[in-house]
């Protein structure tokens, strides 16, 4: 035996632990590394032959699982690496249960093997001591290692293990029993004269003196005094505690980590709380003992060899404790007085001593510094907090533990022989009673418990997966975990799934680290964790003053102290975002898998594929109802009560978003529960509650339904106790929030799932539930609205034109914001396109990219360029200079000789050229590119859509993108949004025509593709292009202009000597600022155009036509107009009738209503600055009433308001006597001279309503069908009229050429129009559809040639009229053929007019057709509707028959 002289040391930590040192005159090679090997050891065998052990581990069964498994390979395979220089010398099998397996619990993954066993609670599996003595015999392991929990504490297990040869990793089942039950601990604490508190068996002591340590003889505590320190019933247990006085605790003597433990105030509550510990821990002796108040819970750590050694590595600090559970450690003890702390050591010591204890274990004491300690029991077992003491002391306690399984004395162990200052790989004894150098803990630690469970609710345990955990250790923090990232816990897992420590020189220093640690720990999962409320603990001043006790904790959530919250708004705002997403990705996985499976996709299928969501959330009693819309891929818009807010959001693939707002951006978490939704942000959580029904009883985790607290059908009350469940082997009781009679739906011993109804509840007063008032705030102003985009020219650019972008791919706010924003959007992308900076910053910034890696000539040719550019850039001559750094580029290109320097130098330039090739055609090219570029967007999708019907479109969709269904899902999003895609499509057409005139040109190409979208859907958009292309097609307005200013100047020169020639001057000067350029300046001419002649006109009926500058002036003139009307002439019947435009529009009146009416017109023109007609009618309605008396005394029939704006067809408002001086709304817009043109009269059998069109040369009518009163409207349909006049207005005759291309103009424009009324809510009842168009002009020509081009015009247009539902398409030509007031057929065959009066009103829908249309709505064909198609059928092959044949035969019909 090598001895030495001991020698002095310090502690140093580092990131594996504390080390000491040598500080004394050493040796130099000690003093260096003193624990440095000169030997080797390759096996277990040999380290047993080497260091005086007696028995040979190899394998070891881990009868664990969780954070036990972990740590226990963990420590043992780093001690295995030191001494074997293989960490996989001693190999571990894991018993693994199906729940852990689907939980991929993380001690699986580093177990060398593992073993299936029963699934369920732990008495099927790692408690059932029969299993794994068995498991161990069967895979031939040496040794079983227990851990803590389970069946570590059963002295059945050693018992049966040290039967089968098998070594049991921990105290022998004598001393176990002696010292493990807590009744017989407390008799051998007793004994040996250590204090305890006043309990059932106060009084039970054993023989035993201090010569039986000398003589190692082993204390046992006989059966019959251990059944007096035991209570059987619960009168006997009352009785008990009646003796010792209230509060006390009954105990279960086999209980631990918080089961089995229950707290008793008064004797009332005694009953419930004893059956409550029976049932938690059956067939566990009781006992009863005295509450300790305001004491700490103060441990020691004790190790133990099987030679009768024992020392004791320091102590613990477990005074933070909820329900009798251990949350937080610390390490050494502080509070206590140095001696007395030796005296509780010395105890400790004594104690395994006397029991012959063998292995690790803890001696846990009550103290308070007024009465000192109590023994309080002893766990023998290495406990979950072993892991603080490891870092004060060194010490390796799972490595010492098979070391002394292996029959290494203590003095042998290396990290004892550091501890106590000697030589690392001797062998000299140690004399631990009184060593040369007395250990001492260095620095401080302080032990976080990391669970699943709520602390808001008492500490709720939960289950669940875990999608990431992310602890960053540090040189004083570290953890470990049993879980891992896609890992999770079962029900019958423990809710501890990690341990964080963290070690300081003081205790302030630890505290300070393990805030920071726990701040930055991230674990997103199913469940809640006590993260937050630890910081919260550690933050408190009670804890930094080390003022706290057992009950503190229990206290603080008695008083609901809660940990700190996030910003409410923020929770609101991250809740909101993470809802909205979750429904709208599931949305888009429904489509996606749905076309994956191959099922067709309906259009109401597809309507579920939204980016609007509305989103209620509750937080104590105040409801927040936000709308969510998503506006681009990784963009929200969220409304709460009118006021907006934009976010960012990034979506992890743990499920996790980034959300970034209002400068700031946060890592957030949402769980959607049963009742609520748990919003993570950062490591600060926020519940939301949902509308809930009290009536409804459901379970708040997964467990099993232990017993009722009330009979099935009882009443019970509000708070009161109805049943308890177990959850992660945990007893919970559940309440009552209302009053009412319950009824159960589970029973005893049913297993559940979180969410489960367990019962309901017949509320008493329904009316007394609680709901939730609405929030009336809205989102604070942001303070950072461009910190993330930018505010440069070219950062707006992109972002308008990614925004701009988004809405062609469906990403479309809500309709009251989506106009607002998307025309503040173009008018932004225009004003950015249209600046010459545009280019420059965009190459600037290229440059300043690539700069240092493109030639430096390159770089200087193109900053030089762009100097030049930028110091000319406000002039008009100024262009880019695209060409010319093309040309620095490609000289560079050619002097470069290798293909590797060429590939590299182009690679380097290849944005430069992008940017040089958009700007090739100067700043309207890339505009008009841009342009094409979202055009080309929308066309790209709805091209797609034009099939009829819907799902065949889908069909041809997913056969040309197989495999890539993700686009299919993209295109059917996008389409949904058409509507509000078209707007945007609109307004930049509308902004290029009115503003870029010069671009249509350019694009007219697109606008072609767009005018052949053929759906309802796209007939806005389709329209509109094809109005510019026609716009564009037109002269300018200057040559429009003088065009009308020399046919009114040839009028002149023609009809001059009949007219006054000033006032026609006069004349040409106001209609050509009416019509063309702006309204009359001068309201004085009316007057000169009232009074050409000086002369009252020579009729009975008069008219009056003024135009005025304001409606001011008009009212202050408007009574001189009336009194012309009361020197009108006497009556004359030859005047009297109605005029025939006003008698036709409504033939239905007598000749004795029409003598009764007035008969005077007047017109009148105003200039306004208001634009809404609605607004412009209610002003005129409310002038013609107050001068209605007026009107009707100077028998005026009929004000006409003429408005004229700049730039705008004339709006016109009629007001008549026969409505009371109301609008006639059909004369909205219309010219009321207008009527016989248009022959309205023919449509007298329908109720008529106009509608709004673009196009002023097309008036639209919905036509309801006039039928009796209280019958149903079942005939609508669309009227289209129009009127075609020749643009020589001095020409009366028209040729046939201006007749073909006029028609089939003003045909497509009609029906245009009729395309976009179908949004009508009423057009899908539409059918019979009319339009009309009357030529003006006189034709002469053949009519034969007229009916010709008129058939082929039909054939080409066929499809779109039959898709219109247009029965009749009338084209009104007057050829001087015959003057006939009646229709006449041309030729031989007849149509349904010949005959009729050419004055015949539409008839409405007979019965026939009402059955034909509702055929064909179903997409068949009308049965009667059959032998007409075959008459035609056979018709049609006469026909050809003789054409092929020469032949001229018909059969007859």
């Amino acid at each position: 035996m090598v001895t030495s002289k001991p020698f002095s040391a310090k502690i140093r930590h580092s990131m594996s632990g504390m080390s000491l040192v040598r500080t004394d005159g050493c040796p130099k090679h000690l003093k260096r590394k003193d624990s440095l090997k000169d030997f080797i050891i390759a096996t277990p065998e040999e380290f047993v032959r080497k260091f005086g052990g007696d028995t040979v581990i190899n394998k070891i069964l881990i009868a664990n699982n969780g954070i036990a498994a972990v740590k226990c390979m963990r420590s043992i395979r780093r001690w295995a690496y030191e001494i074997f220089r293989n960490e996989r010398a001693i190999q571990f099998v894991a018993m693994v249960t199906p729940e852990d397996l689907n939980a991929n619990a993380e001690y699986i993954r580093m177990a060398d093997q593992y073993v299936p066993v029963p699934g369920g609670t732990n008495n099927n599996n790692y408690a059932n001591v029969d299993l794994i003595v068995d498991v161990a015999k069967r895979l031939s392991v040496e040794a079983v290692w227990a851990g803590w929990g389970h069946a570590s504490e059963f002295p059945k297990l050693p018992e049966l293990l040290h039967r089968n040869n098998i070594v049991f990793i921990g105290p022998p089942e004598k001393a176990m029993w002696a010292l493990g039950d807590k009744i017989a601990s407390s008799i051998v604490a007793q004994s040996a004269g250590i204090p305890t508190l006043p309990w059932s068996g106060s009084d039970l002591k054993i023989k035993w003196d201090e010569n039986d340590i000398e003589n190692k003889e082993i204390v046992t505590v006989p059966d019959d005094l251990y059944k007096k320190g035991c209570v059987n019933s619960i009168e006997e247990g009352l009785q008990s505690a009646q003796q010792i006085g209230f509060p006390v605790m009954i105990k279960a003597s086999e209980g631990g980590g918080g089961k089995g433990i229950r707290k008793v105030e008064n004797q009332e509550d005694f009953a419930n709380a004893f059956r409550q510990v029976q049932s938690e821990i059956p067939g566990s002796p009781i006992f009863i003992m005295k509450l300790a108040k305001s004491a700490r819970h103060l441990e020691v750590q004790v190790l133990a060899d099987k030679y009768g050694n024992a020392v004791s590595l320091f102590g613990r600090d477990c005074s933070i404790q909820r329900r009798h559970q251990k949350i937080m450690e610390e390490a050494p003890v502080t509070v206590a007085d140095a001696e007395i702390f030796r005296e509780m050591e010395q105890a400790a010591v004594k104690l395994a001593k006397m029991v012959g204890y063998i292995s690790a274990g803890t001696v846990e004491y009550l103290y308070s510094e007024a009465e000192g300690f109590y023994f309080l029991e002893l766990n023998p077992r290495l406990q979950v907090e072993h892991p603080c003491t490891e870092m004060v002391a060194d010490v390796n306690l799972p490595a010492c533990q098979v070391q002394i399984a292996m029959g290494i004395p203590l003095h042998r162990i290396k990290d004892i022989r550091i501890l106590y200052g000697e030589h690392s790989y001797e062998d000299s004894p140690i004399n631990f009673n009184d060593p040369n150098l007395q250990p001492q803990p260095r620095g401080h630690v302080i032990a976080c418990r990391i669970t699943s469970e709520n602390p808001d609710e008492g500490f709720k345990p939960s289950s669940g997966t875990v999608q990431e955990l992310n602890f960053r250790s540090s040189r004083n923090v570290w953890g470990y975990f049993s879980v891992a990232a896609s890992g999770g816990l079962h029900e019958y897992a423990d809710s501890q799934f990690g341990h964080c420590f963290s070690w300081g020189e003081d205790r302030e220093d630890a505290r300070e680290n393990m805030v920071v640690a726990l701040k930055e720990l991230s674990i997103v999962g199913d469940f809640r964790t006590t993260v937050e409320y630890l910081i919260k603990i550690l933050e408190t001043e009670i804890f930094q003053n080390n003022e706290i006790d057992t009950g503190w904790l229990d206290q603080m959530i008695t008083e609901k102290v809660q940990a700190e919250r996030p910003d409410l708004i923020l929770g609101v705002i991250c809740g909101s975002v993470h809802i909205a997403d979750n429904t709208i990705t599931n949305s888009y996985n429904n489509i996606f898998n749905s076309l994956e499976r191959g099922q067709p996709i309906s259009p109401s299928e597809s309507k579920t594929l939204h980016n609007t969501c509305d989103v209620e959330l509750i937080y104590e009693s105040t409801k927040y109802c936000v709308q969510v819309s998503k506006q681009g891929p990784n963009s929200y818009f969220l409304v709460l009560n009118n006021s907006s807010m934009e976010v960012d959001v990034y979506r992890h693939r743990d499920g996790s978003l980034l959300v970034s707002c209002d400068g700031h951006s946060y890592t957030t978490y949402m769980k959607e529960e049963v009742d609520r939704y748990r919003v993570v942000i950062g490591n600060k959580t926020c519940i939301f509650e949902k509308e809930n029904d009290p009536s409804i009883l459901r379970s708040p985790s997964a467990g099993k339904l232990i017993k009722y607290l009330v009979d099935d059908g009882d009443h019970v009350f509000a708070g009161q106790s109805y049943a308890e469940i177990e959850v992660m082997k945990m007893c919970m009781s559940l309440t009552i929030n209302e009053n009412g009679c319950l009824m159960y739906v589970k029973r005893p011993g049913a297993v559940f799932e979180q969410g489960s109804i367990i019962a309901n509840l017949n509320l008493d007063d329904p009316t007394r539930v609680n709901k939730a008032q609405p929030y009336a705030g809205v989102f604070p102003e942001p303070k950072a609205k461009h910190q993330t985009h930018g505010i440069k020219l070219h950062q707006i650019f992109t972002k308008s034109k990614e925004s701009l972008a988004n809405i062609m791919n469906g990403y479309c706010l809500p309709d009251e914001y989506f106009l607002a924003k998307c025309r503040q959007t173009v008018e932004t992308l225009m004003k950015c396109l249209r600046d010459p900076a545009l280019p420059l910053l965009e190459m600037q910034e290229m440059i300043s990219s690539i700069s240092g890696r493109i030639p430096v000539p390159v770089e200087k040719g193109i900053k030089k360029l762009l100097a030049s550019y930028s110091s000319n850039i406000t002039s008009v001559l100024c262009q880019f200079p695209s060409q010319q750094i093309a040309n620095v580029i490609d000289r560079l290109a050619a002097t470069l000789n290798k293909r590797a320097d060429r590939e590299a130098f182009f690679m380097h330039t290849q944005g430069i050229v992008q940017l040089v090739q958009r700007y090739r055609n100067g700043i309207r090219g890339h505009m008009r590119s841009v342009v094409q570029e979202l055009l080309r967007m929308y066309i790209q999708v709805e091209s797609q859509f034009q099939q009829v019907p819907y799902d065949k479109c889908i069909l041809a969709l997913r056969d040309k993108h197989k495999g890539r269904m993700s686009e299919v899902v993209t295109y059917i999003y996008s389409h949904s949004m058409v509507a509000k895609k078209n707007t945007l499509i609109i307004l930049l057409i509308d902004h290029l025509c009115g503003k870029e005139s010069g671009l249509t040109d350019d694009l007219s190409s697109i606008l072609n593709e767009l005018t052949t979208l053929n759906k309802v859907e796209n007939a806005k958009v389709a329209l509109r292009a094809r109005q510019v292309l026609i716009a564009a097609h037109q002269p300018s307005y200057e040559l429009r202009r003088n065009q009308v200013e020399s046919i009114f100047l040839s009028a002149i020169d023609m009809y001059g000597h009949q007219f006054c020639p000033d006032n026609l001057k006069k004349l040409i000067m106001m209609i050509q600022q009416k019509h063309i350029d702006s309204p009359p300046r001068v309201a004085s001419l009316s007057e000169d155009m009232v009074d050409l002649d000086n002369q009252p006109p020579p009729c009975q009926r008069m008219g009056v036509m003024c135009a005025f500058d304001s409606e001011d002036d008009f009212q202050n003139h408007f009574d001189g107009i009336l009194e012309m009307f009361s020197h009108s002439p006497p009556e004359s019947p030859g005047y009297m009738e109605t005029s025939s435009t006003e008698k036709l529009y409504d033939s239905a009146q007598t000749d004795a209503d029409s003598m009764d009416e007035p008969i005077h017109i007047i017109n009148v023109a105003l200039k306004s600055d208001k634009v809404d007609d609605n607004e412009l009618s209610e002003t005129f309605l409310r002038y013609a009433q107050s001068k209605k008396e007026l009107l009707f005394q100077n028998g005026i029939r009929r004000l006409t308001f003429l408005v004229l704006q700049p730039r705008e067809f004339p709006k016109f408002f009629t007001y008549r006597a026969r409505f009371d001086f109301k609008e006639d709304r059909i004369y909205r817009h219309l010219e009321p001279a207008l009527a016989f043109q248009l022959e309205i009269n023919r449509m007298r059998n329908f109720d008529l309503q106009a509608m709004y069109t673009e196009n002023h040369r097309m008036h639209l009518y919905l036509g309801s069908a006039k039928v009796e009163q209280g019958q149903e409207v079942t005939d609508y349909r669309f009227f289209v009229r129009a009127i075609i006049r020749h643009s020589d207005l001095v020409t009366k005759e028209a040729s046939f050429e201006y007749m073909q291309n006029e028609g089939e103009r003003r045909l497509l424009e009609a029906l245009d129009e009729m395309e976009v009324a179908s949004s009508h809510p009423l057009a899908k009842r539409t059918d019979c559809n009319h339009v009309f168009l009357n030529f003006v002009p006189t034709v002469i020509m053949d009519p034969g040639k007229i009916e010709e081009d008129i058939r082929s015009m039909v054939l080409r247009y066929g499809a779109r009229l039959w898709k219109l539902r247009v029965l009749q398409a009338e084209l009104k030509l007057t050829v001087r053929l015959t003057a006939s007031i009646m229709f006449e057929a041309y030729g031989v065959k007849q149509g349904p007019l010949h005959g009729l009066l050419v004055s015949t009103p539409y008839m409405t829908k007979d019965h026939l057709q009402a059955k034909r249309f509702q055929a064909q709505k179903n997409g068949t064909t009308y049965v009667y509707d059959f032998p007409e198609m075959f008459r035609q059928a056979v018709n049609n092959i006469w026909l050809e028959y003789n054409t092929e044949h020469k032949k001229d035969t018909m059969p007859s019909d």
